[in-house]
């Protein structure tokens, strides 16, 4: 008998998202979007087989690839030259928010695994959204540089530790980000004397250290921790003594500015085979399956938290005069300019920070909570209407932007 479902996906956006797309467009200097891209329907009927140990797991995977065709007829349909892999994953990442409705058509064994097939009514209007939105994340930070000191050991029966001959988890998550376009940076460029003080930082979950180390290679972001593969007993099967080995792998993403955690994710899966090094290699590799991905979606998930949330910019301001005599306006100045940046849209709070004035220079700073990326944070203050003084963009990075406020007579 077949069966319907209805899913109901989460709702994404909140009114301050709207013309995410053209901002998106704009931030990549893109070609304006192509008219069968505008007349694209909402929605699209489409079947997928889906596999699994499992039941629920083969229909997870058949919504998944019933939201791969939908988002291919998005792909089809951009003409903007942003980066699609990234954003394809999101959208794949949290597939059954655009399944609106579904029918289980079939479903049953193939060998080992069970099938599904589904008929699946796909919202691509909500998937061309999304993929704005995560346009624009992309944008907003960057392209960070991400660096991976994993350590891999192996525990064997008598519970001695000692290194992993393999790399498995390092390899897999380097190939899946230098894959989405990340800038990786290898762990072979580490001196020796760096190995060394990596392996006793992960050890010590010294997170500290191993950020200085990312940082000095030109990371921002950092993923360290342990894959660690032990020794766990023995398993009859059909009349053959099988050794067992369970990998775990316990990860952990930082931004090296802060040292803040991005990402946390812990995994593991096991393996037999009749010798030690084969069921190690079997155990590692089953658990590596799905880290990368894990990881990247996590990371992304915090990077969207902090766009919809906003975060805190700095706002670093010199004040200055022709005329000496004016500077007595200087600390006025100063509080009209943070309440006229206060009054901006979507900026929660500005907040003030130190103010000193020396000779005919004063210098105050102001932190700016808000959900505007860096970008759109400068356009609107360009498009502010001082009176009494003129603004003048000075400097910006990731974070902080720096003004010269020149008082007019």
């Amino acid at each position: 008998m077949n069966s319907t479902r209805t899913t109901v996906g989460r709702r994404a956006r909140v009114g301050r998202w709207a013309g995410i797309a053209a901002l998106a467009a704009g931030l990549a200097g893109a070609a304006p979007p192509a008219r069968a891209q505008e007349e694209a329907p909402e929605t699209r009927q489409v079947t997928a087989k889906g596999e699994g140990t499992d039941e629920r797991e083969a229909l997870d995977d058949a919504l998944r690839k019933a939201v791969e065709q939908g988002a291919g007829v998005v792909v089809a349909s951009r003409t903007e030259t942003l980066d699609n892999a990234v954003a394809f994953d999101k959208i794949i990442a949290k597939a059954s928010g655009y399944v609106k409705s579904y029918t289980v058509k079939e479903k049953g064994r193939d060998g080992g695994a069970h099938v599904v097939t589904i008929e699946a009514v796909v919202s691509t209007g909500k998937i061309q959204s999304d993929w704005a939105e995560t346009q624009m994340l992309i944008e907003k930070k960057g392209r960070p540089t991400v660096m991976v000191l994993v350590r891999e050991t192996i525990v064997g029966k008598d519970g001695k530790t000692e290194e992993s001959p393999t790399a498995y988890c390092a390899q897999a998550l380097e190939e899946l980000f230098t894959t989405k376009g990340f800038k990786v940076k290898s762990v072979k460029g580490l001196k020796e004397i760096e190995r060394r003080e990596r392996d006793a930082a992960v050890a010590t979950e010294n997170v500290g250290k191993l950020a200085q180390i990312a940082a000095n290679y030109g990371a921002n972001v950092m993923i360290t921790g342990d894959m660690t593969c032990k020794y766990d007993g023995e398993v009859q099967t059909y009349g053959m003594t099988l050794k067992k080995y369970l990998a775990v792998a316990s990860l952990q993403a930082y931004a090296t500015d802060t040292a803040e955690v991005i990402a946390s994710v812990r995994l593991d899966d096991s393996g037999k085979a009749s010798g030690d090094s084969k069921a190690q290699d079997t155990a590692l590799k089953n658990a590596v399956r799905k880290v990368p991905d894990k990881v990247l979606r996590d990371i992304l998930n915090k990077w969207y938290s902090e766009l919809q949330h906003g975060e805190d910019f700095e706002v670093e301001v010199t004040i200055v005069a022709e005329d000496a005599s004016l500077m007595k306006k200087a600390e006025k100045v100063l509080e009209t300019f943070q309440s006229a940046v206060d009054g901006m849209e979507n900026v929660k709070d500005v907040l003030p920070g130190t103010y000193i004035k020396q000779g005919d220079t004063a210098i105050g700073k102001l932190v700016v909570k808000t959900t505007l990326d860096l970008g759109k944070l400068k356009s609107g203050i360009r498009s502010l209407s001082p009176d009494g003084y003129s603004i003048e963009l000075t400097g910006s990075d990731k974070n902080t932007l720096k003004y010269t406020l020149h008082i007019e007579k």
